[in-house]
């Protein structure tokens, strides 16, 4: 993005957020509908193969579904399998 004039900037697009315009907030990535990945996952607060709620710093992420499977979990991240049927914030703050 250049502009010559330094008091006029142009506005900014989807793909011109910052990495710091979005901090403390969890990236979701969704691979259509048999996979979910949550990096800045802080744990997992509940767990069935119908249901999990993940802890994050805005609140809880709660993915709903069938046969759901926590594929992979770490410090900051956690994938899950399935078949999600929905993703829904709660206590977003």
């Amino acid at each position: 993005m250049e502009y010559t004039d330094k008091n006029i900037r142009p506005k900014r697009g989807l793909n011109d957020i910052l990495p710091q315009d979005i901090t403390n907030t969890p990236n979701i990535q969704l691979f259509g509908d048999k996979q979910i990945t949550v990096d800045g996952c802080k744990g997992v607060d509940e767990y069935t193969d119908l249901y999990i709620k993940i802890k994050t710093n805005g609140g809880l992420i709660s993915i709903g579904g069938r046969y759901l499977n926590i594929k992979l979990l770490t410090t900051t991240s956690i994938i899950v399998e399935g078949k999600i049927l929905s993703v829904a914030f709660e206590d977003w703050r």
